[in-house]
């Protein structure tokens, strides 16, 4: 808000100016020109925009033939203003006095200039000035459309300490701006006198540094200066040679100090602060032989005064830069695509990743739309653009989405299946636009389908596996043929009821195929024996539990498997067999199929009894719900044969 304010200022004082100012290109036509200046060069009326100056200043159709030349040709090859002399003027007409100053763009080439124009007062100017030398407006004008034309910091900063050091017969003139860590106050632009400059570079056997920092010191005068709201002088012997002792740190000036503080010694040093809206901004080194002349000092303070907005919004400007550039490096080094959208979404950034993954090259994206793209698919007719796309939705919207598995596409057309986040930007409570990550999910998705198929050929196989170990036992045992099968069958079932989820109930189901396979190894006479058993036969028979333990440890089946075989005759209350297990030292797996296993065992005939029927032997286990099987497990299977109407899929008794 302050630069728009300051930027508005500046304006209204250039439009507002008695002196006349106008803006010339380099082949010599007015772009712009102020009312003051069409009110002196021409009738007030017409505007000057697309006429000579030469025609306007000297009423001639050809640039000026002076022995020095067109000043302006002057200005163009040197880069530096220069005062404007007046040839063959118009009989009758007022003296006028003219200042060209070049404006110089992002590349340092002069691009145009501003030429102030003002009737002369006086035959010649006071000693010491010149007639560029204070023109605080042009320099603020000049400095402006630097500005405006993006050229960097240090040749805002040397141009302005050119422009103090014309006229001020000042030996040194030195910007100093604070470092970005604070710590420095660095010398952004210097302008040296010729007679200090030049045995400088002789004895340095080169050019002067360009870059000096001074330290942050509290015996610095010119950190003392940076703060103060009042210039500082510094005079006399001593005081300059800790002046100059300040810049020591630089390693190429250690070797010139001796003649630096012999130049210097016996003059003054104003220091004198820029300031911008009451903040320090930097301070400005004048130095030189004797004091400064008042008017001197009072254009070099309003020179400052008028440039500190421009410089403070200068090094916002580079700061906001560095920062982007620095945040831009960081996400080209990102993985993931990352695309930043303004409010009416179009694409103001891009990362490199991002521009790979859409097959679009790095010009082609800026200012479009991610319809536009084709990276998003175009909605059909008639139908809302925010529901065809989750990521659509949510940059219209201005939500916050997170990892969703959706399709863009590439500038070929081809399919980019992506995990992409949104997130709004907001600035002030205002949504700004929004931030698109997205990353490449097409090989994994391949791999997870290719893992998903291999998974299934594995349960298929376990799945056959299974019922061929369990069709080996039930050949053993005609009578009991399809137990396994169907005590699967209710198993699962139950699991089903009791919400188990899906990998459990097919654990379930698998264990329940081979919970007999133990029999295998129990003589067949034993199985098949019509009446009641001995004790010793009985014990036998149960050592079938251990037996299918130890068969289906060694298949290296799933490892519960052979575990939940070996407990599916343990009961609750420790009753059960072959480990005497309780209550949850059972396996969930096994109580389930102990209780299938009891429902299908009494609904079914067995060589010693008839079929006692689904009736009794839902009652048989609700009369032991809690003492030996589950309660849970009891329950789900009474609901489903009540309820649910479960009936057993097959009969292959």
């Amino acid at each position: 808000m302050a630069d728009h304010r300051a930027g508005a200022r500046r304006s209204g004082q250039l439009r507002s100016a008695t002196q006349a100012v106008l803006v010339i290109s380099t082949d010599h036509r007015v772009l712009w020109s102020n009312e003051s200046a069409r009110v002196l060069l021409g009738d007030g009326q017409e505007p000057l925009s697309g006429r000579r100056c030469h025609a306007l200043l000297s009423g001639s159709d050809a640039p000026c033939h002076a022995a020095s030349g067109c000043p302006l040709l002057a200005a163009l090859l040197t880069g530096r203003p220069a005062a404007c002399t007046l040839h063959e003027a118009q009989a009758g007409a007022a003296a006028l006095a003219a200042s060209i100053h070049p404006v110089p763009g992002p590349q340092g080439e002069v691009e145009e200039f501003v030429l102030t124009v003002a009737r002369e007062r006086q035959a010649s100017p006071p000693a010491g000035r010149t007639a560029d030398g204070d023109d605080e407006l042009a320099l603020m004008f000049t400095l402006s459309e630097m500005d405006k034309r993006g050229c960097s910091l240090a040749e805002v900063v040397e141009l302005l300490a050119r422009s103090l050091c014309r006229g001020l017969d000042r030996q040194l003139v030195a910007i100093y701006l604070p470092s970005r860590d604070a710590r420095h106050l660095v010398v952004a632009g210097s302008a040296l006198a010729h007679t200090l400059r030049r045995p400088l570079e002789q004895a340095l056997g080169g050019s002067l540094p360009r870059s000096l920092a001074v330290p942050q010191r509290s015996d610095s005068a010119i950190w003392r200066a940076f703060r103060s709201p009042r210039p500082t002088v510094v005079s006399g012997a001593v005081p300059m040679q800790q002046l100059v002792l300040e810049h020591a740190q630089a390693p190429a000036l250690r070797e010139i100090l001796p003649v630096l503080q012999a130049s210097t010694a016996a003059g003054e040093a104003r220091l004198i602060p820029i300031r911008s809206q009451g903040q320090p901004v930097g301070v400005a080194l004048l130095a030189g032989q004797s004091p400064l002349e008042p008017h001197a000092r009072d254009r070099a303070h309003r020179s400052l005064d008028a440039a500190a907005d421009i410089l403070q919004r200068k090094v916002n400007r580079d700061e906001r830069r560095r920062l982007q550039r620095r945040t831009a490096a960081i996400l080209s080094a990102v993985q993931d695509g990352v695309i930043g959208l303004d409010t009416a979404g179009r694409s103001s950034f891009a990362n490199r990743s991002a521009i790979e993954l859409l097959g679009w090259h790095e010009d082609q994206v800026g200012g479009r739309t991610l319809l536009e793209l084709y990276a998003l698919p175009e909605p059909p007719p008639g139908t809302d653009p925010a529901l065809s796309s989750p990521i659509l939705h949510a940059v219209l919207t201005g939500t916050r989405i997170h990892q969703v598995e959706t399709t863009m596409h590439r500038r070929d057309g081809s399919e980019l299946q992506v995990a992409a986040s949104v997130a709004p930007i907001e600035e002030d409570g205002e949504l700004r636009g929004a931030v698109i990550t997205f990353s490449d999910i097409g090989h994994r998705k391949r791999m997870e389908g290719e893992l998903h198929r291999s998974l299934e050929h594995l349960r298929l196989s376990l799945s056959g596996t299974v019922m061929a170990l369990g069709r080996m036992a039930e050949m053993r045992d005609p009578y009991t043929a399809g137990h396994q099968q169907r005590v699967a069958q209710l198993s699962q079932a139950i699991a089903g009821r009791m919400g188990l989820p899906e990998d459990q109930v097919e654990l379930v189901r698998l264990a329940a195929l081979v919970h007999d396979i133990g029999k295998i190894g129990i003589p067949v006479e034993l199985l098949t024996k019509p009446g009641r058993l001995a004790d010793n036969e009985f014990e036998l028979i149960r050592t079938h539990t251990t037996v299918g333990w130890e068969i289906l440890a060694q298949a290296h089946l799933h490892e519960a498997i052979a575990a939940i075989a070996r407990q599916h005759h343990e009961r609750l209350d420790g009753s059960g067999y072959p480990d005497g297990l309780e209550g949850t030292q059972i396996r969930r797996e096994a109580r389930i199929i102990a209780v299938a296993d009891t429902v299908e065992a009494m609904a079914s005939h067995r060589p010693y009894r008839p079929a006692l029927g689904i009736d009794d032997a839902l009652a048989e286990i609700f009369r032991q719900r809690g003492r030996h099987y589950d309660p849970e497990a009891v329950d789900a299977c009474i609901q489903l044969f009540r309820v649910g109407g479960f009936t057993f899929a097959q009969d292959l008794r």
